[in-house]
């Protein structure tokens, strides 16, 4: 079978697309046939060497997450089919960008109907927007939020089960394209944080209120800045740590100097799940019975050929995505 691997960290050119045999499913293993490879900043976190998740040595088959048919089932495997559509996230954070996987029972979700496998391999997403909005914090109709750099994929999650929930949303982006594109998936109160800071302009689109919720994936020497655009009671939610650490003691410092706003910080992670997997699976079921309703669809930016998985790297470093970029078997 083909797969990408790569035998060190690095940039896209380390991804190299290889012969591998088609693995056998162990006891308790799934054998996967892939149809589609969903492709997420996590795999960035991989190729680089900033996942500590990752045990698997060298060479590692890189990809989180797939969707495609059972091949086969191992010992001891029950409730499944061969030919059955099913959904494959990995939590170790390997193995994906393959022809076949094999993978434990826990990490195979079938696949209602009325979902395709596109709309699957974006899943990831929006486990992760689930926990966003309805795990770390209880999001409800009527309050509001801000997410910055919203045109990729989780970014797009957060506004689409956002909206299902009836909250506000208040979004931004790096470029007049994604702004337009964040218009078309429903928001109205947008702009480029390029051309507008964003402070001011949250408190401008919100009235001069502020929001409930802050979602930031970049964190970083800036950090504190987000605290102006929370209204009474609003919390900051971290999902990520793209720009760096923030400086703890100036967090501290707002939260003591400005208690009369009472405002909250939480940090959320996919991994909490890890120890969980009755709790995941009910995560997955709301999330793809709301893709089975024709509720959420997922927008697939571009599908490419297994073979451009370096490709795929390169535009996701550029920040070039818009929604998900999904990869098909050549």
């Amino acid at each position: 079978m083909k797969a990408v691997v790569f035998e060190k960290f690095g940039g896209p050119d380390v991804l190299k697309y290889v012969d591998l045999p088609v693995p056998r499913p162990g006891p308790g293993q799934v054998l996967v046939k892939t149809a589609s490879v969903g492709v997420c900043k996590a795999d960035w976190r991989v190729r680089t060497g900033r996942c500590q998740w990752l045990t698997c040595p060298f060479p590692v088959t890189i990809g989180y997450e797939m969707a495609g048919t059972v091949a086969a089932l191992g010992p001891g495997v029950t409730g499944l089919s061969v030919g059955q559509p099913v959904h494959v996230l990995h939590m170790a954070c390997y193995g994906t960008y393959a022809e076949y996987m094999a993978v434990t029972v826990d990490d195979v979700f079938p696949l209602p109907a009325g979902v395709d496998f596109d709309a699957a391999a974006a899943a990831f997403n929006y486990f992760v927007a689930w926990g966003l909005l309805h795990q770390i914090v209880q999001v409800r109709a009527g309050q509001s939020l801000y997410i910055g750099g919203a045109a990729g994929g989780v970014g797009t999650a957060v506004i689409q089960l956002a909206q299902q929930a009836g909250a506000e949303v208040i979004a931004s982006a790096s470029t007049d394209t994604k702004c337009e594109y964040l218009r078309q998936l429903g928001v109205s109160r947008v702009f480029n944080h390029k051309l507008e800071e964003d402070v001011s302009a949250v408190r401008r689109l919100s009235g001069g209120r502020g929001v409930d919720y802050v979602y930031d994936q970049v964190a970083g020497p800036r950090f504190c800045r987000q605290f102006d655009m929370l209204t009474t009671y609003g919390q900051i939610i971290l999902y990520n740590y793209l720009g760096g650490y923030p400086e703890d003691r100036e967090i501290i410092h707002i939260l003591q100097s400005r208690c009369e706003g009472c405002y909250g910080l939480r940090y959320f992670s996919i991994h909490v799940h890890d120890d969980d997997p009755a709790g995941f699976r009910k995560v997955k079921e709301q999330v793809f019975a709301l893709m089975a309703s024709g509720a959420v669809k997922p927008p697939i930016h571009d599908v490419l050929p297994l073979s451009a998985a370096a490709r795929a790297h390169e535009l996701l470093e550029a920040g070039s995505i818009m929604g998900k970029l999904v990869l098909h078997p050549d």
